[in-house]
């Protein structure tokens, strides 16, 4: 048993960047992030905002302790 969790990336692809402002804002307060949180990446469906999150992983002895 590992002494502690791996850190995880969460990456999560919002709206088309060409999306309307209710769907950005819905992306937003959903995540509870502001604009410059996001950053615009291209892939093969077009341009979308993407919201990445790192958690770090916690101390096995302290999953246990919960």
């Amino acid at each position: 048993m590992d002494l502690k969790q791996q850190d995880q990336i969460i990456e999560k692809r919002g709206p088309r960047f060409d999306a309307n402002e209710k769907a950005l804002n819905g992306f937003l307060n959903s995540n509870d992030i502001h604009l410059i949180d996001t950053e615009i990446k291209d892939t093969k469906n077009g341009k979308f905002h993407f919201y990445t999150k790192k958690n770090k992983g916690l101390d096995t002895k302290k999953l246990y302790q919960r």
